[in-house]
């Protein structure tokens, strides 16, 4: 068989135009095709048929298509493969929009148990669709930018969404005492076969309540503190309220949507319950509107708001660990405009579970210039400040002691000398086992699950041994900590060191590197499992810092409501509960302040 490099450009230049059926419309390609033997070391020949199929505008690279059916046309290999594609995107797009696969259901069980309940999802929301069929025509959501002339099952789902939404069918304990919250469904009204006329809508929920108008907002309540935000448009240009549209993205992001169009769709779903609060003088707006204002928006000014409100919630407790991290919002990018991914650096208040701030940089490696300008924003007078290895600078160790807060940096590569001092200074003080040196020790030991973690805290004051600790405002002591982990009979270990300036309290540093990591599991995982947020494509610069703004409203409000459900459960309750969204819009929320001590099952202190 000739090589088919060799005939790309002859593919190019002299193929066969023919029309294929690309996802519902017709495709005009270039292909050249022909029989041969294809010759396999240690097999017979084989007769297959090659297809090279051209782009005629010469923008997209040739493809060369292989198929063993001699009878099947150049056409109807490239139809087939097109078709797999698009089997190969609904496998790997439903299992996201359904919120199926998660970080802890990746295991092989995991994966056995969940498959059958994500095809019962797919298949069931593709029945309701089909029952819902009067409404096909306006299923396919389009933007200016993306013209889609059939629905993808993204679409599906959304139509499934808003119709849940645009009920009231979830049960209030409230009005019905002792009975907990729950849905309530009508039986024999959704069944595989049954019919429903072309002009009816499919109600199959019922209605249990009639939401009352609440209270007056408190100074405290979630809404108030984004009332104040000026409109940046044109007079001539304001057909929806500034404030109505902030108020509709902010309860749509609460009650599970996670982009523009799940917001507008949400509002049309909910416009009823919405015109009891907001004026709303031109209906609901498009989500390219909410798209475009919230481009239009200072992310600087939406910021401070947010602050402004968490700043209402925190509770002042000295002592309290302000964990700063970054994360990187991975499918912020625009490739064609050379933009990045989004990467905010945020403060979180382990024991308030407070975001208290956020500011964006362009990258991972812009963090040390980024954590300074945070710090200025926050008040953390008597608390201690820890940050990972990036923010592990003399600058801004200083900046944390002028500001009346305390330290503790993780140690690694970018502090080369300072490390391996460290790192000796440890192994020194092992040989002489200690003796005779201001050391401190302590051991924790978890368990559970088939999980268990022991952590050995060791802490020296003596820093006779490391020459670069003159060069660290107030440095007086310095950390190690060995982390063992087995799980399910294997086991691996990790040692980090750390620099601090808390004095030789064992239990301080220990309490310090602990809550540490409640930035990632409270914080990061939360927005990433519950909001979607890695997966978020919406890539304006300010538009998507916006509304990585009203995620962490949303997660905050959501953190602080006593409701014993997880994140994602609140956010569907809140959909379908209009009492329940009462609750979190208009009411204060109450204080969730709590000890970020170690949760250890053993503890041993020397």
């Amino acid at each position: 068989m000739a090589k088919l490099h060799t005939q790309v450009d002859e593919a190019r230049d002299h193929g066969e135009e023919v029309t294929v059926q690309w996802y519902g419309n017709p495709k005009r390609l270039r292909v050249l095709s022909a029989v041969c033997l294809w010759h396999r070391s240690g097999w017979p020949p084989l007769p297959i048929r090659w297809v090279l199929v051209a782009d005629p505008k010469g923008k997209l690279p040739t493809q060369a298509f292989l198929s063993t059916d001699l009878t099947m046309t150049p056409a109807r290999i490239v139809e087939l493969f097109v078709w797999r594609w698009s089997l190969e995107v609904t496998c790997e797009e439903t299992p996201r929009h359904l919120a199926v696969e998660t970080p802890c259901q990746w295991s092989d069980l995991a994966i056995a148990r969940t498959t059958p309940v994500l095809l019962a999802l797919f298949s069931l929301a593709c029945l309701m669709v089909y029952q819902w069929r009067e409404r096909w025509d306006t299923l396919a959501r389009s933007t200016a930018w993306y013209f889609k002339p059939q629905a993808t099952f993204s679409d599906c789902l959304a139509l499934v969404r808003r119709t849940l939404w645009a009920e009231d069918n979830y049960s209030d304990s409230t009005s019905e005492p002792d009975q907990g919250d729950r849905i309530k469904i009508l039986p024999n009204t959704v069944g595989l076969n049954s019919r429903i006329a072309p002009d009816s809508r499919a109600r199959f929920l019922l209605p249990l309540r009639e939401s009352t108008m609440p209270e007056m907002p408190s100074d405290r309540s979630l809404l108030t503190h984004f009332s104040t935000l000026e409109d940046p448009r044109c007079a001539i240009k304001q057909r929806h309220r500034l404030n109505d549209m902030i108020a509709i993205a902010i309860t749509g992001v609460l009650c599970g949507a996670d982009g523009w169009v799940q917001i507008a769709e949400f509002g049309r779903a909910k416009q009823a319950w919405l015109e009891r609060f907001l004026e709303l003088p031109n209906g609901i707006p498009a989500h390219d509107t909410f798209g475009r204002v919230f481009s239009l928006i200072d992310p600087q000014v939406f910021e401070t708001c947010f602050r402004d409100w968490v700043a209402t919630l925190r509770e002042i407790l000295p002592g309290e660990v302000i964990a700063i991290d970054g994360k990187t919002l991975r499918r912020s990018h625009d490739r064609g405009k050379g933009l990045g991914a989004l990467h905010l650096v945020s403060a979180w208040a382990a024991d308030n579970r407070l975001v208290l701030g956020q500011i964006a940089t362009e990258a991972k490696s812009n963090e040390i210039t980024a954590i300074p300008k945070l710090l200025d924003l926050l008040l953390i007078q008597g608390c201690i400040v820890t940050i990972d290895a990036m923010g592990c600078q003399t600058k801004i160790a200083a900046q944390i002691i002028d500001q009346g807060a305390d330290y503790v940096l993780a140690l690694k590569g970018n502090q080369s000398t300072l490390a391996t001092e460290v790192e000796e200074a440890f192994i020194d003080a092992d040989a002489r086992e200690y003796v005779g040196l201001d050391s401190q020790f302590l051991e924790t030991v978890e368990q559970g699950h088939g999980r268990r973690e022991t952590r050995r805290y060791r802490t020296l004051g003596d820093l006779s041994g490391v020459s670069r600790s003159a060069g660290w405002t107030a440095l007086n002591m310095i950390g190690m900590v060995e982390s063992e982990r087995e799980i399910h009979g294997v086991t691996s270990r990790e040692t980090r060191y750390y620099i601090a300036n808390t004095g030789n309290d064992v239990s301080v540093f220990a309490r310090a590197v602990r809550a540490h990591w409640g930035v990632e599991n409270e914080l990061h995982w939360s927005l990433d499992v519950a909001f979607n947020e890695d997966a978020s494509r919406v890539r304006d610069p300010d538009a998507r810092e916006n509304l990585a703004v009203m995620r962490r409203v949303a997660l905050t409000r959501l953190k602080h409501d006593d409701t014993k459900l997880g994140i994602q459960s609140k956010r569907l309750k809140a959909a379908w509960n209009e009492a329940y969204l009462e609750k979190l819009l208009f009411e204060a929320p109450k204080s969730t302040a709590q000890s970020s001590t170690s949760k250890s099952s053993n503890i041993r202190k020397t």
